[in-house]
């Protein structure tokens, strides 16, 4: 024994112990706080992917006029996102806030219509549409929050398209103010 301590210098054995010590204690607390930085890194991740997810999002269709072509996402939080693409003043996406109350609003009252309790189909060769008249306006209408995702097509052309549903589409235009990013002030 005394000839380890010979070899290792006098006093660096209880040095290196203790180095070895303190190396141990730092892994222990590195793999403990990266457990806990990992589990709440999840937990960020899964509450984001809940606040990522739009509980209404309508998107207009181009027509052969100038239709708006643009989506817009409302968020439970109040979050609008706007993407105009074609026929609008702002193209590109814009954001802006609503009050959460008046979107949680709009989700009951898309729930409670009955044409969104299950996903529907009203345009050219599906057979709801009846005659239809080409060149009118097309949307898609998706619930998300409120119950099990719903999707709704509509096309203005369609003779049998129940026209509530055009209503529903300028209700989430209405509440997202979607006016502001599609139409210039000096045309109203």
């Amino acid at each position: 024994m005394s000839h380890e301590r010979l070899r290792l210098g006098p006093g660096r054995l209880p040095a290196a112990r203790t180095r070895a010590r303190i190396a141990g204690l730092l892994m222990a607390a590195s793999a403990l706080l990266g457990g806990a930085c990992q589990r709440n890194a999840g937990a960020g991740a899964a509450e984001s992917l809940v606040a990522s997810e739009p509980a209404v999002t309508l998107t207009r269709d181009a027509c052969f006029g100038t239709c708006p072509v643009y989506t817009v996402a409302l968020f439970t939080d109040g979050r609008v996102h706007f993407d105009g693409r074609a026929h609008v003043t702002a193209m590109g996406r814009q954001t802006a806030n609503v009050s959460a109350d008046s979107v949680q609003a709009l989700v009951r009252t898309l729930r409670a219509d009955a044409r969104l309790a299950s996903d529907g189909a009203w345009v050219e060769g599906a057979s709801p549409c009846g005659r239809h008249v080409p060149d009118g306006p097309r949307f898609t209408l998706v619930v998300h929050a409120g119950g099990p995702t719903r999707t709704v097509q509509f096309d203005a052309g369609c003779t049998d398209a129940p026209r509530v549903l055009a209503a529903l589409a300028d209700a989430v235009d209405r509440i997202a103010a979607t006016a502001q990013w599609i139409s210039d002030s000096t045309e109203n």
